[in-house]
């Protein structure tokens, strides 16, 4: 039992002593006061434990609060925790959209993370605790990473209906919510056939979305013992946490204890954690934790190992999925991030994507795997490049390595649409962008007077990525290339064509790829961009048929920027250039078609092809009754009627 062991190693340690422990309950469940107290008042006695029943004397209000001592107090008036609840009643149904509202109130408080804060700032606390555990000839300093046993499995239900009761939750939703947890039943699978239902006597559920709430309202109890045996007793807090008063560090059962490196301060906590596994169920795993020491004598860190049955840790642990380290990051710790990118893409199986499609799976899957490390690391410069060419690969190749040469420059890849680029995230400047802190100089250039410039509202990382990116001139043509109406694989060749980026023949020849540089589809002159889309009989053809179907005249000059000036109403524009995209992507399809195939459709069931196309996308737009002009517009569409 911890308790025996904690006795014991107060005994072979009483030299040692620091301050007095509170005495050892008697009762079968230990309770412990500070969770029911509210700011600014004081408590009379401790509470009474009958059995599974507590109950709790009500707090004298201080002379300093205006409340009346038989005034209920609310739960936003309690020691604050890292996510309120305040509850507005609809119905008696849970679960359902007519269920209780719930609104949940998120405040970070010293010692609890705000649940969806990923960034650099919920992480700086641990990283500069951790940065000085490097260095020898320091004060002690102790540091316990805490694994819980099966956690959500061992919560206790009565504890959470007390704890439910004692923040004064509406009695008919802990009704509602008890009744949610206990009514769960479970069957088993033996040799592939399924036996019985019985219920369980704890756990929350796994899956569950209620289930987080409920494991934070039961670490909440935690929280506050810490709070309040820290606050009672004269405990000496690790060295760079005695500012803050920080004791411990949790988001959801990921747990971090700290302390001075003496075995007093460390018994203190670990008592205090005693007494919340008495009440919630929930334990310890001692193989599974690790201590970290730094400064402590050999001697006091022997006694604490053998009797608590921790294992001394070693830099880096990995805490919230990062890598906690001493110093900066290093190539190797950042390998982690790597091979999770390549491990990703391996899961996609998605070699048949076209560019559009691997393009949405780069901006909203690959990067949102680095942008949490890059928000709170200085990354080596080797692992962002790394990165960017993993992102790069995928976009081109469809795999983690680069097996031909990418179209367009990486730099003009990461330009927003605006300046010709396709708006990705290059790591490298959001890096320096989310690191102000640390790398305010390279940002000094947005500074005046101490006032971020760029921003009225100061200093995001969108402000300063845009300050340290890499700057091209801006282009005319983005709105029509990435209209929302556009099909967005025509979209994403509309951007090559504009580019200049399509691997025609004229291109191939100049490398000495191609024995020549004839037009595949009329062979009369050099395969350029100008010629294929614009001189080519083909081409002129098909994109002449759908210009007259939406009433334009084909430029003799650039051919998006000549078309988009003809039409000024937003709807034609929309219109206009979703023909248009779809008849150069159709182009460029049969010409690839002739050179590997050898064949090429005629031009009346090409243009039968993308008229249908179009029918069916332009309609699925018009969604609301437009200007008069459109609606006249859009009836003389021949493809619409």
């Amino acid at each position: 039992m911890l308790e025996q062991q904690m006795a014991r190693l107060a005994a072979s340690s009483s030299s040692r002593k620091t301050g007095q422990l509170p005495p050892q309950s008697t009762q079968p469940h230990e309770t412990v006061n500070a969770i029911y107290l509210r700011s600014g008042t004081s408590y009379d006695g401790p509470s009474m434990t009958l059995d599974n029943e507590v109950v709790v004397k009500k707090p004298k209000f201080g002379g300093n609060d205006k409340k009346k001592a038989n005034e209920e107090p609310l739960v936003r008036d309690r020691v604050p925790f890292s996510h309120r609840f305040l509850w507005h009643k609809r119905n008696n149904k849970l679960g359902t959209k007519e269920s209780n509202e719930v609104i949940v109130e998120k405040e970070v408080s010293p010692n609890a993370k705000e649940g969806d804060a990923f960034s650099y700032k919920v992480d700086a606390p641990i990283e500069d605790i951790i940065r000085m555990y490097n260095r020898k000839s320091v004060s002690p300093r102790f540091l316990l990473k805490v694994d819980l046993k099966k956690a959500y499995d061992s919560v206790s239900w009565s504890f959470l209906e007390e704890m439910m009761n004692a923040l004064n939750f509406p009695g008919q939703f802990i009704g509602l919510v008890m009744e949610s947890v206990r009514t769960a039943t479970y069957s088993l699978v033996l040799n592939g056939d399924m036996f019985g239902f019985f219920q369980g006597k704890k756990q929350l559920r796994q899956g569950d979305p209620l289930s987080p709430l409920l494991f934070t309202i039961a670490m909440e109890y935690l929280s506050r013992v810490l709070t309040y045996v820290t606050d009672t007793m004269k405990f000496k807090y690790h060295p760079l946490c005695a500012s803050l008063k920080l004791s411990h560090l949790m988001f959801a059962d990921d747990l971090l204890l700290f302390s001075k490196g003496d075995v007093g301060f460390i018994m203190v906590l670990l008592r205090a954690f005693a007494t919340f596994s008495k009440a919630s169920g929930l334990l310890m795993s001692p193989s599974k934790n690790s201590a970290y020491f730094n400064g402590v004598d050999a001697g006091v860190k022997q006694d604490i190992l053998q009797v608590a049955g921790f294992s001394e840790g070693s830099l880096p642990f990995s805490y919230l999925g990062v890598p906690i380290t001493a110093g900066r990051m290093k190539k190797a710790e950042g390998q982690i991030l790597v091979e999770k990118l390549i491990s990703r893409i391996r899961s996609f199986g998605s070699k048949k994507l076209s560019y559009a499609g691997r393009l949405v799976l780069v901006n909203s899957v690959l990067t949102a795997l680095y942008n949490y490390w890059v928000n709170i690391f200085i990354i080596p410069k080797g692992v962002l490049n790394r990165l960017n060419a993993i992102c790069r690969s995928y976009l081109w190749d469809g795999s983690s390595e680069l097996l031909r040469v990418p179209l367009v420059s990486w730099e003009k890849v990461c330009a927003p649409r605006t300046e010709g680029g396709l708006g990705i995230r290059d790591s490298c400047s959001w890096n320096v962008a989310a690191m102000v802190c640390r790398v305010r100089d390279k940002l000094s250039a947005g500074y005046q007077d101490g006032q971020w410039m760029l921003d009225t509202k100061g200093y995001t990382v969108s402000s300063g990525y845009e300050l340290v990116r890499n700057k091209f001139q801006a282009v005319s043509w983005d709105k029509f290339v990435w209209s929302d109406w556009n099909v967005p694989k025509h979209s994403f060749v509309g951007w090559l064509i504009a580019r200049e980026a399509l691997q025609v023949k004229a291109k191939l020849f100049a490398l000495g790829i191609s024995q020549d540089d004839h037009c595949l589809i009329c062979g009369s002159a050099g395969e350029t961009h100008d010629h294929l889309f614009q001189q080519c009989s083909y081409s002129q053809r098909v994109l002449k048929m759908i210009a007259d179907d939406v009433q334009v005249v084909l430029p003799a000059g650039a051919l998006f920027a000549g078309i988009w000036s003809q039409v000024k109403s937003g709807v034609q524009q929309k219109v206009v250039m979703c023909a248009v995209m779809a008849a150069v992507y159709s182009i460029w399809m049969q010409r690839n078609r002739v050179r590997v195939e050898g064949s090429l459709l005629r031009p009346e069931v090409l243009i039968h092809q993308i008229r249908q196309l179009l029918k069916y996308r332009i309609k699925a737009r018009l969604t609301h009754v437009y200007d008069r002009r459109d609606v006249d517009w859009l009836s003389r569409v021949s493809f619409l009627n």
